[in-house]
């Protein structure tokens, strides 16, 4: 059952790109992201107002943060949509929140342990990025494309920032501080629209314009199965 439920923010959320690259909304991407975590936002404070347990400062500053810093890897992962499309981004952007994620995991809470298991570890990872450059033809990409990449790279530290915070909270029931979490999302994604939309040209059209409703319904059902796992 645990490994169903587990499967359930990869259904909502790993169609999204798709739907938005048909739609062309990441033309609109600071939109996108102010009016995915606004619902992000609408979804945890149901949850929060069904479930009615606290949390303490402690728990809150790192929910807080972890959300927070997931616009950075969202910002980067929607401007790099935008200029190589998401066939060509998504592979990159998902093997990185992998190879992140599971780093995190096995040297920042020892759960990898002995010289055998992260050699193992570090090939099998390995493995990934190679198959993954070489599927989308990124070992023969242009300068300009290189640079995206370097971009997405560095932005994907946002991701795995959100995936190591909540590993330090003392309250291991998840939905907890989906709350918190909702609203450091919400807050960076508001600093960033404010920022970004007079500085950003293609950003002029449609400025009043906040995601589509059947992109953002989405995200907040996977977020939700993801702090149930």
């Amino acid at each position: 059952m645990g490994v169903l439920i587990g499967l359930v923010p990869a259904l909502f959320l790993g169609h999204l790109p798709g739907m938005d690259e048909k739609g062309h909304w990441w033309e609109f991407f600071l939109e996108q992201l102010l009016g995915t975590s606004g619902g992000i936002l609408i979804a945890a404070g149901a949850v929060a107002l069904w479930l009615q347990q606290g949390v303490s400062p402690h728990d809150f500053l790192l929910y807080f943060l972890s959300g927070f810093l997931w616009n950075i890897g969202q910002i980067g992962q929607c401007w790099s949509f935008m200029r190589l499309g998401v066939s060509a981004v998504m592979p990159v952007t998902t093997a990185l929140q992998v190879i992140g994620n599971s780093l995190v995991g096995a040297w920042l809470f020892g759960e990898w342990q002995g010289w055998q298991t992260n050699l193992l570890g570090l090939a099998a990872l390995i493995v990934i990025v190679l198959c993954v450059f070489i599927s989308n033809g990124a070992l023969h990409i242009a300068k300009e494309e290189a640079l995206v990449y370097v971009i997405l790279l560095v932005t994907s530290i946002g991701y795995w920032c959100y995936s190591g915070f909540p590993h330090y909270v003392t309250n291991p029931n998840g939905l907890a501080g989906f709350l918190p979490q909702a609203l450091g999302m919400f807050s960076g994604s508001l600093l960033i629209y404010l920022i970004g939309r007079h500085r950003l040209q293609h950003q002029t059209r449609g400025a009043c314009e906040i995601s589509r409703p059947a992109s953002s319904s989405r995200w907040p059902r996977g977020r939700i199965s993801f702090h149930c796992n």
